[in-house]
């Protein structure tokens, strides 16, 4: 098979994905009703890798791959100007069907694989000393996103006696009115999705309280605020794990009736996917939030398929901490959630206090009155 052919016949525009076993090979814009586009299989696509080191971003230069391959991303000293290269060595892959990414980098390299000029993955390596991934088989899955819903996947398996497949979005009315659906001319399989698993840390930022008034702390990691507390009493304390493990739920209005999804862990930088997706035993709709990669390193990233505005909310221990909408399903929002930065400030007698700014993850923070301004009734906070 060289190529797969995309045809919508619908009436409204179709933008269909098309993965190569866990490889994303091609996200389409829009396709109008009554039109199709033609996807080669074997094709070759750019990657490039992303890291920090001492908070300094740096990007490889691009490799072009098209077969099986072992891409390394590491750091190297340059000796004529006392810095650093970031380079991506690229060989072939040391199993069959397999794409895989390595990095020998302290901290995490995001492997951002593109096609004229157009994102379609980023792959997350974290630890030096294991290897990521994907798989590449012998099995094409598609899926399309119709009138702001995604359709279930249909998956072909590459037969050596078919120069080509075609795919077509159409209207399924024997489930429900607006319900969508892909047929294909080749047999279909259901894809398979992997579930990564969370990773929580244990330290613990102290806040405490020595003014005569209760104080509501604030902290923020980047622009993640990761604890809100209730206000503190005059001489009590609390302390925040600032690894711990937080919640993602997104909301939507479909047809005037808010849907939630079920919550999602945060854990480090990640991406979260909003979809409407149709349940076919039941003839309705299910809005569902899927883990993606992040975008970038030390970010937080979200983003939508379905019409309406969607709303991300944080929690933490049951307690919603901070709220991110998306209004366009082409622009991602994103949260910079700052390394290993942590930014603190307290709500006293009203008064909101600078914050302060530590890259300790056990600091201890203490609100206090601030003896050296002139005005009464000023307080300050200051890091042990």
């Amino acid at each position: 098979m060289t190529q797969i052919t995309l045809s919508n016949a619908t009436r409204f525009p179709a933008q269909f994905v098309v993965a190569h076993g866990g490889l994303i090979i091609a996200r389409l814009p829009a396709l109008a009703p009554g039109a199709q586009m033609v996807v080669p299989v074997s094709d070759s696509y750019e990657i490039t890798a992303l890291t920090q080191r001492d908070e300094k971003p740096y990007t490889s230069a691009p490799q072009v791959f098209s077969t099986p391959t072992h891409f390394l991303a590491q750091m190297q000293q340059n000796a004529l100007d006392g810095g650093y290269d970031f380079q991506l060595l690229s060989s072939p892959a040391t199993e069959p069907e397999q794409l895989q990414f390595e990095s020998t980098t302290l901290n995490p390299v995001y492997f951002a694989i593109r096609k004229d000029d157009i994102k379609l993955q980023t792959v997350v390596v974290t630890d030096s000393f294991h290897q990521t991934t994907i798989a590449l088989g012998d099995t094409y899955s598609i899926y399309a996103i119709i009138d702001g819903i995604t359709t279930a996947p249909v998956t072909t398996t590459v037969r050596s006696d078919a120069a080509a497949v075609t795919v077509t979005a159409t209207v399924d009315d024997s489930i429900q009115p607006g319900y969508y659906r892909l047929t294909t001319d080749q047999p279909t399989q259901p894809p398979t999705v992997p579930t990564p698993s969370p990773e929580s840390g244990s330290s613990q930022i102290t806040l405490r309280n020595k003014t005569a008034y209760p104080s509501q702390f604030v902290v923020n990691k980047g622009e993640q605020v990761v604890a809100r507390l209730p206000p503190l009493a005059p001489d009590a304390q609390a302390s925040i794990p600032t690894g711990n493990v937080y919640e993602v739920v997104a909301s939507t209005v479909i047809d005037g009736n808010t849907y939630t999804s079920a919550p999602l862990d945060v854990t480090g930088a990640m991406g979260f996917l909003a979809q409407v997706v149709q349940v076919a035993a039941q003839g309705t709709y299910e809005f569902v939030v899927t883990e993606v990669p992040s975008r970038s390193p030390d970010t937080l990233t979200f983003q939508k398929t379905c019409i309406g505005p969607v709303t991300f909310t944080v929690i933490k221990n049951c307690q919603p901490l901070q709220q991110v909408v998306v209004h366009d399903s082409y622009l991602d929002q994103t949260l910079d959630i700052g390394g290993d930065t942590y930014s603190i400030y307290a709500v006293i007698n009203g008064v909101t206090t600078d914050p302060v700014v530590t890259q300790n993850p056990a600091a201890i923070v203490t609100a206090q009155p601030d003896d050296s301004s002139l005005e009464q009734g000023y307080f300050t906070l200051s890091i042990d």
